[in-house]
């Protein structure tokens, strides 16, 4: 008897383990659309500037190592839309982080999760929009990681009568990242040639050749933050605001060190 029940521990045991191995590999999220989502405004009034910020949050943990999403969302109070990258998803009975931080910031949200681990949703990006968003798509982009999947979301907001798309993403650092961004640029460039937005954390300096091709290759696209930045643009910035068809008006960017990113908005309208 005790050599079977050793036996039989011993089989548990495997099976636990071989179980948080498996449930533990990160997976990719599949292709998806979705509804869209209605805010207290409908339709941006055409006069007047749309504050659009990128901000990657680092799942909300500073560089004091504390993480507090109260700091996340105080900088976002004047922003009419804005992306969230590194985005920590749903747990148990807490909310995934961006629509924490839109509760506390009074935005509507949009969840995109990049990857699953332990059978749920893992980590991902989000749109905060005070604007009514309208149907969702998600792709996957190519990987060769196996574990650091990506992915790009488009929706778009309604600007006068103006239908303006929006694609909100975060790229990776090194691998196929450029095959990404010409991925990612050519569905930008797809909805042409009216007014749109690409945001995200990109990966990619200014600096580097590859970004700048592509803007040059594509009909009208605006590096908004560079635009408004001007000599205050950092060079180290990977964070983007690619717009088409907009006016920029200005732009900031804050870096209280609530994230290892700075938080960049620009204030554009239609041309």
């Amino acid at each position: 008897m005790a050599t079977v029940a050793t036996g039989l521990g011993v089989f548990l045991a495997g099976a636990l383990i071989s179980a948080i191995l498996i449930t533990g590999r990160r997976t990719p999220t599949p292709a998806a659309t979705g509804p869209g989502i209605t805010s207290q405004v409908s339709v941006h009034d055409v006069e007047s500037p749309l504050r659009v910020g990128v901000y990657n949050i680092h799942t909300g943990r500073g560089i004091d190592g504390k993480t507090d999403l109260g700091r996340i969302s105080a900088q976002l109070d004047n922003s009419d839309i804005v992306s969230l990258h590194e985005v920590k998803a749903a747990f148990f009975n807490q909310p995934d982080q961006a629509t924490a931080i839109a509760r506390k910031s009074r935005h509507s949200c949009l969840f995109s999760p990049s990857r699953r681990r332990w059978l749920r949703d893992y980590r991902g990006n989000a749109l905060l929009s005070r604007l009514s968003l309208g149907p969702w798509t998600r792709e996957p982009l190519v990987d060769d990681t196996n574990k650091n999947f990506r992915i790009l979301t488009s929706t778009h907001i309604i600007v006068g009568t103006t239908q303006v798309p929006v694609f909100f993403t975060h790229l990776h650092t090194r691998g196929l990242r450029d095959v990404q961004l010409q991925t990612v640029f050519a569905r930008f460039a797809a909805t042409g040639p009216g007014p749109a937005i690409l945001l995200g954390d990109l990966n990619v300096r200014r600096s580097e050749a590859v970004v700048q091709e592509l803007l040059d290759a594509t009909p009208g696209a605006t590096d908004a933050i560079h635009e408004s930045l001007g000599s205050r643009d950092p060079d180290t910035r990977v964070d983007w605001i690619i717009t088409r068809g907009l006016n920029t008006i200005d732009g900031d960017v804050v870096d209280t060190g609530a994230s290892d990113h700075p938080f960049y908005s620009v204030s554009v309208s239609l041309t």
